[in-house]
This record gives structure tokens, C-alpha cells and sequence, in this order.
């Protein structure tokens, strides 16, 4: 990902790659936010824990470089939105997500 402010973290087990993060850091009126852009763990492995790992070594990593808060968009649909509010995300009342086809 050859974007400013942009960052990425690989999960290994047993030599394979078996989830990962990117996204990339602006800076808000709040201070600099990071914005998930993707979140993968493999699927037989979820619900062990990786995801939680993972996205707890993301946190440490931001905090350390001054990022004060994490955006993401996910789907109602899926676990996904259950995964994100257990690692402490709420959905904010505030947001619409507007999408036009070209």
C-alpha cells in the first residue's frame, strides 16, 4: 500500500499467514484517527482469539505513534459487528454511509 500514513500487520502461525490488517492514519479534529480499510482472519480460525490478538497488537502499535481513536465499516450481516463491539467498538449513531454507482 503505497499511501501516506498507511500501515499493515501480518498474523503468523506455523510459518503461515493467517490473518491480517491495513489501513491508514489521517489527521481529524479529535487528533489522528487510523481507518481499518481490511480485517481478515481465517475463517477456520475464527473464534480462537487471532482476531482479538491481532487487533490488540494494532492498538498498542497506534498508540505508540499518537493515534487516538480506530474507524472501520463493517456489515450488520455476519459476525463481524459482534467481533468489533467484544474488542470494545460501538457503532455511532452519527455516520451514514453513502455509496453512488458510476
Amino acid at each position: 500500500m503505497n499511501t501516506p500514513k498507511s500501515f499493515g500487520l501480518a498474523l503468523y502461525a506455523e510459518g503461515k499467514m493467517i490473518g491480517f490488517t491495513i489501513g491508514n492514519s489521517r489527521r481529524t479534529s479529535g487528533g489522528w484517527t487510523f481507518y481499518i480499510a481490511e480485517f481478515c482472519i481465517d475463517n477456520r480460525l475464527q473464534g480462537r482469539g487471532a482476531g482479538s490478538f491481532l487487533m490488540r497488537s494494532l492498538e498498542e502499535f497506534l498508540e505508540e505513534k499518537g493515534v487516538s481513536s480506530i474507524n472501520l465499516l463493517t456489515s450488520h450481516a455476519g459476525d463481524a459487528a459482534d467481533f468489533y463491539i467484544k474488542n470494545g467498538f460501538v457503532e455511532k449513531e452519527n455516520r451514514i454511509v453513502m455509496v453512488k454507482q458510476t
